[in-house]
């Protein structure tokens, strides 16, 4: 040890003058490399030190440093203060500074052992923990002050380092009050750094009478990470300023004799991606603020008597990035909770935010017991119906336009109906039964619609429109039974187009989804560990796979479902199934827009239902739309949109294949005279040129048939029956006017008997026509 010259000189002096045998400083031969080693009741006071080695506390004693200061500078051990067994550590007014350089970052450890109380006040604790050679210690703690089985109290103190944590096992009656830890990397050691998210500033395991309060945490790490925590456990008035993936994590254990395990109490959390996980019974998380990035708060519930109040917090998504936002999420069980007065909002509009994630286990819900009052999403209610047994009650929300989101829990026979929810939430119906959920119009709402756990559930006559928001899913549906779905129509815009999925089934089984539309998304509909279900008479299109049958997803049925793919490359396919033709493929038409005419740049070809581009990967179709029965040039999609035979080349009969009549002269491929002019499409196109479409080609009001009959050009207009107008076959007759004006009229000779012999005419077709037709 390296004191003052002044210090030394004196207790050389005392040693030798009084020959005391007691040493209470025991020194080892090597001088300045040494440790200390103090076996015996001191107090330090108003001293500088410059520590090369480490020092030792031995058991069963007081040690108090005083205004001190301390210089770590052992650059080979980890611990550079071990208290032992049953002794006080008192340090107040200290600063202590551990050594940094290239190669080891932070290296001042405190380490406590069993009963041991440690008093730390007014005292600065310079680059805390132990980080050396760029590898992080596995076989030792890192911690700045370690401690087990203690009494530990903390006031006004600042921590500073990479590794500026505290971590107590089994410690009793602790206060961590108005001190402030600064776990902050230069920029340089951050890639580094970010590896060990998971660090804790303070990490707690199995403590009772816990009292942390007013303290400051900046920095990358875990704030707070507690483990089977006891009764009288207070984390108040704190703020978190945290990188890391959570700020607050927090496990306890059943209280004793009514207590209340946890209070979480007026914190404000900033930064973090993800603000609290707790998992606990009996306690208290009120008046918090979590401006956080991904998710606030996330409960899991072992199911039984929680008793837990989740009231009057404050979530909001801090971060102007699209992405999926979860304020709070519940897992388990949920019984005697109070939830209510928490309001969620986001300083953007374009994520996808959803109010409450209930991830719960059906048979833990049956009964729920909890209170759900006056929870708002941007400012508008909640609405929340549960444990709801009623096949006459109709919930019908036309009138009612103050509504943030709609959650349906445990309900059964219900039917809600006329929702508009615009850039709001959603709706989730959970661990329900014969629930009918109609006429839904979402626009760009915060979430999705997600039905969980639910037997003999309806979804049906809904609208959802998402322009800017990226979505995971517009609709998910896990672990549900004869679930019905119709009459949806799911579009995506610009913003999702290349992300997402429309419809996702995860755990269904013996379910239909049925004459739905969906758009927009990356993948229209992803199928998942699902058995059985119909999926007929929809239309998919994608940016990228259209139907994605996964490997775990058998005897499902898959009819007229037609799947467009418009995104020009040949990286997906329409369709995938990976389960080896153990799903049922019948009657089914997909397209792969490769190399397709898109004369507007649209993205979409010209012509709907023709395949530029086949490519498949699943089981043989049945009865593929996509072929061309009777090699018309019309696959049989289109043939079925047009109504023709799709075995057969000429449907009407009428010498024109549907082709040419679609095609080329736009005529109608299922009527052998489509201007009905009594004259067949064939004569018109191929004898006569005139017009199919219409009954009078060049417009001279005689019809093609009459002027055939009389054998003027139809293609004429100055052609017609009677004659050709000219100065040989019309005559000029002047009438006197009053004003002196003469006017020219012209007539045709034999004009009116023309007209009656053609009226004549007209009316023999006509019946004949109709005769025929009776026939």
């Amino acid at each position: 040890m390296r004191e003052k010259p002044f210090a030394f000189l004196t207790l050389i002096v005392t040693l030798l003058s009084f020959s005391i045998t007691d040493i209470n400083i025991i020194y080892a031969e090597n001088g300045e490399n040494s440790p200390w080693i103090i076996t015996s009741s001191m107090a330090f006071s108003d001293s500088d030190y410059d520590v090369f080695y480490n020092i030792s506390i031995e058991s069963n004693i007081e040690v108090t440093f005083e205004n001190c200061s301390f210089n770590f500078l052992n650059e080979t051990d980890i611990v550079m203060m071990q208290v032992k067994e049953n002794s006080t550590l008192n340090i107040i007014n200290c600063t202590l500074n551990g050594l940094q350089d290239q190669t080891i970052i932070g290296n001042f450890v405190l380490n406590c052992s069993n009963n041991v109380s440690l008093n730390l006040i007014d005292s600065i604790f310079n680059k805390l923990g132990v980080y050396k050679d760029n590898i992080w210690w596995k076989d030792v703690s890192y911690y700045g002050i370690e401690s087990i089985g203690n009494w530990t109290y903390i006031e006004s103190c600042t921590f500073f380092g990479m590794t500026c944590g505290i971590k107590q096992n089994h410690v009793e009656n602790t206060k961590i009050i108005e001190s402030s830890f600064v776990d902050s990397p230069s920029e340089s050691e951050y890639k580094i750094y970010e590896s060990v998210s998971d660090f804790s500033v303070i990490e707690l395991f199995d403590l009772g009478n816990m009292h942390i309060e007013k303290n400051t945490i900046n920095g990358y790490a875990v704030a707070i990470r507690t483990t089977a925590c006891k009764e009288n456990f207070t984390i108040y008035n704190n703020t978190f300023n945290c990188q890391s993936s959570i700020s607050m994590s927090i496990d306890t254990v059943c209280a004793q004799n009514g207590k209340k395990s946890t209070t979480i109490f007026k914190n404000v959390i900033n930064g973090s991606k993800e603000g609290l996980y707790f998992e606990g019974f009996d306690s208290e998380i009120i008046y918090n603020t979590f401006n956080v990035e991904q998710m606030g708060c996330k409960f899991y519930f072992f199911g039984y008597d929680n008793n837990n109040t989740i009231t009057n917090n404050y979530v909001k998504k801090s971060i102007d990035t699209n992405g999926n936002f979860k304020a709070f999420i519940m897992s388990g069980g949920v019984k005697n909770l109070d939830f209510t007065d928490n309001q969620v909002d986001s300083i953007d509009n374009d994520s996808n935010i959803e109010f409450l994630d209930m991830q719960m286990y059906p048979y833990i819900t049956n009964r729920v017991n909890f209170t759900f009052e006056r929870n708002e999403l941007f400012g508008k209610l909640v609405r929340f119906y549960y444990d709801i047994s009623d096949y006459s009650q109709v919930v019908n929300f036309a009138e009612d336009d103050w509504i943030g989101a709609l959650y349906i829990l445990n309900c059964t026979g219900v039917t809600f109906e006329n929702l508009d929810l615009h850039r709001y939430g959603a709706i989730h119906c959970i661990n329900s039964s014969e629930v009918v959920i109609q006429n839904v119009n979402l626009l760009n709402s915060f979430e999705d619609i997600v039905i969980r756990s639910c037997e003999n559930c309806t979804l049906k006559d809904t609208n959802v429109t998402i322009d800017e928001i990226q979505h995971l899913s517009s609709l998910s549906c896990y672990s549900n039974k004869n679930l019905t779905l119709e009459n949806l129509i799911l579009t995506g815009g610009s913003e999702v187009k290349n992300y997402g999925t429309g419809i996702l089934f995860s755990d269904v089984d013996n379910s239909s989804l049925m004459y739905s539309e969906v758009s927009g998304f990356d993948n229209s509909f992803e199928i998942q560990s699902s058995e059985s279900n119909l999926i007929k008479n929809n239309s998919f299109y994608a940016e990228g796979v259209c139907i994605s049958n996964g490997p775990t997803a058998f005897f499902n049925n898959y009819t007229y479902n037609e799947l467009i793919k418009y995104d020009f490359s040949e990286t997906n396919y329409s369709v995938q199934d990976y389960t080896d033709n153990k799903n049922y493929w019948d009657r089914n038409h997909w397209m792969h827009y490769f190399n397709a005419n898109d004369t507007n740049g649209d993205n979409i070809a010209d012509e709907p239902f023709v395949e530029y581009y086949k490519t498949q990967i699943f089981a043989f179709d049945n009865y593929p739309l996509f072929f061309d029965n009777d090699n018309d040039g019309l696959e049989n999609l289109v043939e079925l949109y047009y109504g023709t035979n799709i075995s057969f080349l000429d449907t009407d009969y009428d010498g024109l294949n549907d082709t040419a009549e679609i095609h080329q002269f736009q005529t109608d491929p299922t009527i052998t005279d489509t201007d009905m002019d009594s004259i067949n499409d064939y004569d018109e196109v191929k004898v006569y040129f005139t017009n199919p479409n219409e009954q009078d080609s060049d417009g001279d009001s005689f019809s093609d048939n009459i002027e055939i009959l009389f054998s003027s050009d139809p293609n004429d207009p100055n052609d017609f029956p009677g004659g050709i107008i000219g100065d040989d076959n019309s005559e000029e007759t002047d009438e006197s006017e009053g004003d002196g004006e003469d006017d020219k009229i012209y007539s045709i000779p034999g004009y009116s008997l023309v007209t009656l012999i053609s009226s004549v005419s007209v009316i023999y077709i006509i019946f004949l026509e109709q005769r025929r037709r009776d026939l």
